[in-house]
């Protein structure tokens, strides 16, 4: 999916319960459940096109290379400091970005947060904001 991921990292949100347990001590991210490859982005646009969300919310990131989320991570210590950076970017190799399992979703609007968009109902519709520190 074409994506804004070279504007900034947006606030990441999951289908709630799309994860569960915890990476390897020394690493960071979940483990997945044994979802057939596909099957979330194949979810997600159903849910999207089932809500008429089509023309209203906007996938604006999705797989990262480590080189870009380390560019991302680099230019919002540069742009937003330190404490931002840490409270709302993941480190490199510590973003589910990076292996494929997020994407962000945008309200589809002239001016898009990228780092916290404006989903003020997302957690209690059943969607989770995770970011490993």
């Amino acid at each position: 999916m074409p994506g804004l991921s070279d504007s900034g990292q947006p606030t990441a949100f999951y289908p709630h319960g799309a994860f569960s347990g915890h990476a390897a001590a020394g690493s960071c991210g979940p483990t997945v459940r044994g979802d057939s490859p596909g099957q979330p982005a194949t979810l997600l646009t159903r849910l999207i096109r089932d809500c008429g969300g089509q023309d209203k919310i906007l996938p604006v990131s999705g797989y990262r290379t480590l080189r870009e989320q380390t560019r991302l991570f680099d230019e919002s210590l540069r742009r937003n400091g330190r404490e931002f950076t840490h409270q709302f970017v993941a480190f490199p190799n510590c973003s589910e970005h990076q292996t494929g399992l997020a994407i962000d979703l945008a309200e589809n609007k002239p001016n898009i947060d990228l780092i916290r968009p404006d989903f003020p109902y997302a957690t209690e519709l059943g969607l989770e904001w995770r970011h490993t520190p």
